[in-house]
């Protein structure tokens, strides 16, 4: 919901809100719920769904500001400009031809493999791998121009199966 003060990333089934950036389609939602993860966490997103638009919504930290995933919006710790940095850096990914995000992490793997930091790399390299894919499809899908009615079929999860998207007018 790039509106928002402090937007953060989230599942939506179809589009609903004015204001709000949506991505995808997703070939699961573990797919999806994974790039949010490694996102979220990677450039320290809120993930906690307060609304910031009642003093109410503010005031309480949560459990992700004690564990340093979360820069402390509802507590007013949190710089809103570097906030809505980490939120372009996150759009970047999306939108760039080849976005820094993913030269970042092949410096950070070099960094943990000298460091002879394997799991690390390891896991750095699977967090790569899933936002160059999520990379890799949004690209395709932007190619589209979303005016003009397109039917996409693409392989599904499992080997007998397809998963069919209807856009017509621009709305899947």
């Amino acid at each position: 919901d790039v509106a928002s003060k402090w937007p953060r990333l989230r599942l939506a089934k179809k589009p609903s809100r004015a204001g709000a950036r949506y991505i995808g389609p997703f070939r699961s939602r573990a797919t999806a719920r994974d790039a949010i993860e490694i996102l979220s966490r990677r450039y320290k997103l809120r993930t906690c769904a307060r609304s910031f638009k009642t003093p109410a919504s503010y005031g309480n930290p949560c459990l992700e500001l004690d564990l340093h995933r979360c820069p402390g919006p509802c507590v007013g710790r949190a710089d809103p400009d570097a906030y809505r940095g980490a939120v372009n850096t996150t759009l970047e990914l999306l939108t760039a031809d080849e976005p820094s995000v993913l030269a970042s992490f092949d410096d950070e793997i070099a960094a943990a493999v000298d460091l002879e930091q394997f799991e690390l790399a390891q896991r750095l390299r699977h967090q790569r791998d899933v936002l160059e894919r999520l990379h890799r499809e949004q690209r395709a899908l932007t190619a589209f121009d979303i005016q003009q009615p397109y039917c996409i079929v693409q392989p599904a999860s499992s080997a007998d199966k397809v998963q069919v998207l209807i856009v017509v007018q621009g709305r899947w």
